[in-house]
């Protein structure tokens, strides 16, 4: 059994299809422009320094050093583990706030004492278990691609 459609019923069905089609599409360009452009604006200068502010906002801003009671106004986000790991640079678990002194300056200091961890752990700031999961996560491969800079990006957010 054949249909036969009149060129009148296809104008009409053509036109709101390809209406809803292009404002649909548009709409879909437009969400992927500004999804572009938050990644352009997130680089990793910034992504670094959102992540500094959110250790030390999350240790309510005070030096986390055992028995630190030194009170500086500027205090600095430190790496337990490298941030050339592409999963412990924007890892808020990686990250410790310090005091100038405990940080660089002193001779217990994160930079020149190498038992830093091992005073952490002793002292209960942090865990030895605490260091080993920090440890698998260090060692899972992740690339440092846009999606993954969006992800961060949205999980340190939260904390400011």
């Amino acid at each position: 059994m054949e249909r036969i459609i009149t060129t009148g019923n296809i104008g009409r069905f053509d036109f709101s299809f390809l209406v809803n089609f292009l404002f649909g599409y548009l709409r879909g360009l437009q969400a992927g422009r500004e999804v572009r452009n938050l990644l352009k604006t997130i680089s990793d200068k910034k992504l670094l320094k959102l992540w500094g502010q959110a250790v030390i906002e999350r240790a309510g801003r005070r030096c986390e050093y055992p028995d630190c009671n030194i009170h500086y106004t500027q205090l600095h986000p430190h790496h337990l583990y490298s941030r050339r790991y592409v999963t412990m640079r924007y890892n808020l678990d990686a990250g410790i706030s310090l005091c100038p002194y405990h940080h660089t300056m002193g001779g217990l200091s994160a930079h020149h004492d190498p038992d830093f961890k091992s005073v952490l752990v002793a002292t209960g700031v942090r865990t030895e278990e605490f260091f080993d999961k920090l440890r698998e996560e260090r060692n899972r491969i992740q690339k440092n691609t846009a999606a993954w800079k969006l992800e961060c990006y949205e999980r340190l957010k939260a904390y400011l």
